[in-house]
């Protein structure tokens, strides 16, 4: 659901996608069984399409 956010969120404001993406897992599936305590980082890195 966040690349879909963030992938829809820039397209409307002028941003377009570096091709950067990194995810990391901060809480998962090694640390608990509980996928609602689960925690990880998206870093999408967008710039201004003119820039």
């Amino acid at each position: 659901m966040t690349y879909g956010a963030v992938g829809s969120f820039a397209p409307r404001n002028d941003l377009h996608s570096q091709d950067l993406v990194a995810q990391v897992c901060l809480v998962g599936p090694r640390d608990t069984d509980r996928p609602e305590r689960w925690r990880v980082l998206v870093a999408w890195l967008i710039a201004p399409k003119n820039g």
